[in-house]
């Protein structure tokens, strides 16, 4: 039999050990679901959250959801993101009282799983883990769509589910918003517009969904994730510790095609399957798709007040993307598609290297022409004063190509602007005007070019959003044909298309004497380089 002391002892340690499991629980979502069990509704068995043996990565996606103010996550099934958001939700709700959580989901069935996932989480969790908080709703048997909790303080929590309708979201006060599987809401536009302003005062959302074809809300936030600061991670049905290739092959083959790449995608360009009519060949997107590289790192120009020097600034929502940095005995080009910046367009311009057809830097963000035109200044001196080729169709590029001319804003003229030759003339005279006209006899010779190089996989690589652009660039029944589907935009694929004609008139061919010559070496002309 124990002595006094020894149960003193013990009970002591037990004591240390909530304690710490308290305070851990307070700091990360991760820490307090470890402690907590559910069922399984499709298997009936009960899990946990172990946070290892392959699953280590929930954990990470656990501590995203706390950190980031908008989180979207496109999946493969079965990952379990979606207990992990409303486990977040459940957490949040708990350790913060005050807090009211909202979970949106595809219909009313829908919605109501979600909060009864929460419940099963909260009747499961140990007592010294639910924070002195009491249910005060449903006040008997399981809830239908919300629970709310009151703590010692007087303050309530709460958690809501509701389907997707035209007014969900409207006149709603929460510090968190989870949207499940938000690319089949049927009213996705119309819910986003109205949750931002939910959140406008320190919320947060929480996006998971598997995708659902080309266009539509969700599809549009991946493409554009960082200019709506949005934190955007793609996981594949490899994430799942227990499923390998053979797996694969037993399960996953047994859909169709289209079905398999949607439900266990590998890429995100496997996700969005919206191939129809694809002006460019599927399978060797899906190949460039499987080794898409991560860029080195983000950065975008900051100027001095005389905007005279620059300053390579590394940001992670930096508007350049650089996978190669300059090369001292290559040559390059740049390729801009030009925009307003004030409409639905994107501004994009793709550094390519005129020595290896690589592309090494990708621009797209919706900004003025002024700050377009020093960005694509700056970024063209840093790769040894590449060739500009800015497109003309639509007066768009004029305020650019304006902007990197008059000197005005104490840079430089730019000295290296692309002048368009005919090459059905004889004496292939320059145009007086500069930039690349986008015509009906360049836009076919162009676009042909790129659609033969990805045919070819001539390209090193390709990176993933342009791969999805040109998911999404298609046959039309009217000119032009091909083109961007309907509310999608081929700003990457048009700078592509140029991009890879500056590398046709200027590059360094297999069977040119150029890739022989032994290049200049570069020489800054700025006091700062």
């Amino acid at each position: 039999m124990a002595t006094r002391e020894e149960i003193n002892e013990a009970v002591k340690i037990r004591y240390e050990k909530m304690k710490g499991e308290i305070d851990a629980s307070h700091l990360h979502p991760g820490d307090w679901l470890r402690h907590t069990k559910a069922v399984d509704a499709r298997t009936g068995e009960v899990f946990q959250f172990g946070f290892d043996d392959g699953w280590e990565w929930q954990y990470e996606e656990l501590t995203s959801f706390r950190d980031d103010r908008i989180a979207l996550r496109l999946k493969a099934r079965q990952l379990g993101i979606s207990w992990l958001a409303i486990g977040y939700g459940l957490w949040k709700v708990l350790s913060t009282p005050g807090t009211r959580a909202i979970c949106v989901s595809i219909n009313e069935t829908e919605a109501g799983k979600l909060v009864n996932r929460a419940w099963d989480l909260w009747q499961n969790t140990p007592e010294h883990l639910r924070f002195g908080a009491k249910v005060i709703k449903p006040t008997k048997g399981r809830p239908t769509e919300r629970i709310e909790w009151e703590f010692p303080d007087g303050k309530i929590s709460s958690l809501v589910a509701m389907p997707s309708t035209p007014k969900a979201g409207h006149g709603e006060v929460a510090s968190l918003v989870i949207l499940d599987e938000f690319a089949r809401h049927q009213y996705a536009e119309e819910s986003w517009k109205a949750f931002i302003p939910v959140i406008a005062d320190g919320g947060q959302i929480i996006i998971v969904s598997t995708a659902n074809g080309i266009g539509g809300s969700f599809y549009d936030l991946w493409m554009n994730a960082e200019e709506r600061g949005v934190t955007a991670t793609f996981l594949p049905w490899t994430k799942h510790p227990r499923r390998d290739e053979a797996w694969y092959g037993r399960v996953a083959r047994a859909l169709s095609e289209h079905d398999r790449a949607e439900q266990y995608p590998l890429t995100p360009a496997d996700a969005f399957t919206g191939t129809a009519g694809c002006w460019f060949d599927t399978d060797a997107l899906a190949k460039y798709a499987e080794h898409a590289p991560d860029p080195k790192y983000r950065f975008q120009w900051a100027t001095d007040e005389t905007g005279a020097k620059a300053t390579l600034t590394k940001r992670k929502d930096g508007w350049i993307k650089l996978w190669h940095e300059p090369e001292e005995d290559h040559d390059y080009a740049i390729a801009l598609d030009a925009s307003t910046g004030r409409g639905e367009d994107y501004t994009c311009f793709y550094v390519i290297d005129l020595t290896e057809m690589k592309l090494c830097a990708e621009f797209h963000s919706r900004v003025d022409s002024d700050i377009s035109a020093e960005q694509v200044h700056f970024t063209g001196r840093m790769y040894h004063t590449a060739r500009i080729a800015i497109e003309q169709g639509g007066g768009y590029g004029d305020a650019i190509v304006v902007a990197l001319r008059d000197g005005k804003k104490g840079r430089p003229s730019y000295p290296k602007l692309y002048r368009h030759a005919a090459e059905d003339r004889p004496d292939r005279k320059p145009a007086v005007a500069y930039g690349f006209p986008i015509s009906s006899k360049t836009r076919p010779l162009i676009i042909n070019q790129a659609e033969q190089a990805i045919r070819e996989m001539s390209l090193p690589m390709m990176p993933m959003d342009l791969i999805l652009e040109c998911k999404t660039f298609v046959k039309r029944p009217v000119n032009p044909s091909p083109a961007a589907a309907s509310s999608c935009n081929d700003d990457r694929v048009m700078a592509f298309c140029i991009a890879l004609e500056m590398y046709r008139q200027f590059g360094a061919h297999a069977n040119d004497k150029r890739r022989k010559r032994k290049r200049r070496k570069w020489k800054p002309s700025y006091a700062w380089e």
